[in-house]
């Protein structure tokens, strides 16, 4: 299939039809939607798909970016039932008219284009590469900081979560692969503004999926956070995770502001945020003051324990959030 005459158009996704929202005998949960996949037909096969991104093509009227075509990412998450069907959330709930159309692809791990939404080829061509088409060949990361003990740290190695890998045993494939710490200097230096510091990975970071890795120069402290680290692979991902703020954390009287409620994207069980504790987190908003050349302002915070059942987590940041950063 992948071989292929000379110039022949390839396919790498796979169709799926949307059955509808997931649903109990009195409620609908529309943030859950439900996928049958083509070829798709037992509660095994659909091991392979769990992880997998899907996108949801369609068209709109109005004219974005110069095409008309839209497109809503999602993720497979777990089977639903022993027919092959999955349960599958998105960025963004889908519409109720996608229902029975097939229009979620499932994409292969072997070739991912970086910007499949921007351009009119999502809707069938969505990952045939023609010929000059640009494609990414590397997965994002998220530097967490340097390696630490209980009272020292060693900025000559850094920590780094690789978009995708969970598990120490998913680490191994990237040991010893080039790492790439990229970003924008002042000052224009051969013909360009843009510097890069290039490392390695050295092992892994407990089991958790964070590894170790070790660049040429140690990479400054204003890196932390920021998804500006590549590993050359055959891949592409994305990589960090976005919260709701809820609230304050409250009583049946009182309401505590040193303590905010965040709904983590994607955590939806108290056993999930067992990861998430103890990372930190960072409210960005914009202000009317310039001050250090942006407008933009960073309150940092840490995710201290989950509140209740439903994936949400208490975090205290180094300021209380504002009342209007609220949902």
């Amino acid at each position: 299939m992948v071989k292929g005459r000379q110039g022949e158009r390839v396919r790498l996704y796979v169709r799926g039809t949307i059955l509808g929202y997931k649903r109990s005998k009195s409620n609908q949960y529309p943030n859950t939607s439900l996928i049958q996949i083509e070829g798709v037909n037992t509660k095994e096969e659909v091991t392979w798909y769990q992880g997998k991104r899907m996108a949801y093509i369609y068209k709109a009227k109005v004219k974005r970016d110069g095409t008309h075509y839209r497109c809503i990412w999602g993720k497979v998450i777990r089977p639903h039932g022993n027919s092959g069907v999955v349960r599958a959330k998105f960025k963004s709930n889908l519409p109720p008219k996608s229902m029975l159309v097939e229009k979620v692809q499932s994409v292969s791990d072997d070739f991912r284009s970086s910007r499949l939404c921007h351009s009119s080829r999502a809707s069938s061509e969505m990952v045939k590469g023609r010929q000059g088409e640009r494609v990414r060949l590397y997965v994002r990361g998220t530097i967490l900081g340097y390696k630490r003990s209980k009272s020292n740290q060693y900025p000559n190695t850094s920590l780094i979560q690789i978009e995708g890998v969970n598990t120490k045993e998913e680490v191994t494939w990237y040991q010893g692969k080039r790492m790439a710490y990229s970003y924008k200097a002042k000052v224009k230096r051969d013909g360009t503004h843009y510097r890069c510091i290039w490392g390695k990975v050295i092992r892994p970071h407990g089991n958790s999926g964070v590894v170790r890795a070790k660049f040429k120069s140690n990479l400054p402290p204003k890196s932390m956070f920021v998804k500006k680290v590549q590993s050359v692979s055959d891949d592409f991902r994305r990589l960090y995770v976005r919260g709701t703020i809820l609230g304050y954390k409250r009583s049946k009287s009182n309401q505590y502001p040193n303590t905010s409620l965040i709904q983590i994207e994607g955590v939806n069980t108290k056993e999930e945020v067992t990861w998430y504790q103890g990372k930190r987190m960072a409210y960005s908003y914009k202000a009317k003051v310039k001050r250090d050349g942006t407008h933009y302002r960073c309150i940092w915070g840490k995710v201290i324990r989950p509140h209740g059942n439903s994936g949400v987590v208490r975090a205290k940041f180094k300021s209380n959030l504002p009342p209007k950063s609220m949902v």
